[in-house]
């Protein structure tokens, strides 16, 4: 057992991990425990220390431990459907991260210094939570933030977020016009997703933003507040490859390249 790298346990009705988990697999590269009924994570989790991915979904996790920040060579964290409600302050300390999955859980805020010290962060996945303010960094080219609590997109989204390509924060509620510095990502926003926000409903301003071929993309205006999906299925994103039912994601394309490299690396 201790010489393991990867690790999969999924379907299992598993409350708790074995007291001796950690240690008996400290060569572990990626773990992977999904649709399980555990509900923490242990303290000494930090000491797998060659993690590159950490994937707990489908869960009942309600806590991080902050040893979570140990993980220095981290690239990939997926704690997707959980019961999460807080994100230790301790996860900016994964300065290889490139993927972070929270969404669907109970997040209404992320730590202090996410923004600032994520510097690698390229992906980040946060819809179906409790969240108020939109995170930017300037790695960041995936967002997706649909169902949060969102009122507006930050005014400073040109300077803070220059990279982003995929912006969807669908079924919040943004009223507010879209920030001036937008523009600065027409080049670059190629797709963003506003279905089910107050703004769409302000017919003369979408109308204006439409006509307008300064503020967004041609690509960014065709799906700017159309919902665009099969019966039951309202809404979707990027070219039909994902759609949502309200309650979470459903893929019809292979997940994450990423993590389908780490798991098939030989």
């Amino acid at each position: 057992m201790k010489s393991l790298v990867k690790l999969n346990i999924a379907s299992s009705p598993l409350q708790e991990l074995p007291s001796k988990f950690v240690s008996n697999h400290k060569r572990l590269v990626v773990l992977r425990i999904m649709k399980t009924n555990l509900k923490n994570i242990p303290e000494d989790i930090g000491n797998l220390k060659k993690l590159i991915s950490l994937w707990i979904s489908d869960s009942k996790i309600e806590t991080l431990p902050s040893s979570i920040g140990n993980m220095k060579f981290l690239k990939g964290l997926i704690l997707s459907r959980n019961k999460l409600k807080v994100v230790p302050d301790s996860i900016v300390k994964l300065v290889q991260l490139s993927e972070l999955w929270l969404n669907g859980n109970e997040i209404t805020a992320l730590p202090k210094h996410f923004e600032t010290q994520l510097n690698m962060l390229s992906t980040l996945y946060i819809q179906n939570n409790k969240l108020i303010k939109l995170p930017l960094s300037q790695k960041l080219s995936t967002i997706l933030a649909w169902n949060n609590k969102f009122k507006y997109i930050p005014d400073d989204i040109g300077e803070k977020a220059s990279n982003v390509q995929i912006l969807d924060v669908r079924n919040n509620n943004i009223s507010t016009h879209l920030p001036y510095s937008i523009r600065k990502l027409k080049k670059k926003l190629a797709h963003l997703y506003m279905a089910g926000n107050p703004i769409c409903k302000t017919a003369k301003y979408v109308e204006l933003v439409m006509s307008s071929d300064e503020v967004l993309s041609t690509e960014a205006k065709q799906t700017l507040c159309e919902q665009q999906c099969a019966v039951n299925c309202p809404s979707v994103f990027l070219d039909d490859k994902y759609c949502d039912d309200d309650e979470e994601v459903y893929e019809k394309q292979p997940q994450s390249i990423f993590f389908k490299e780490i798991w098939d690396a030989k």
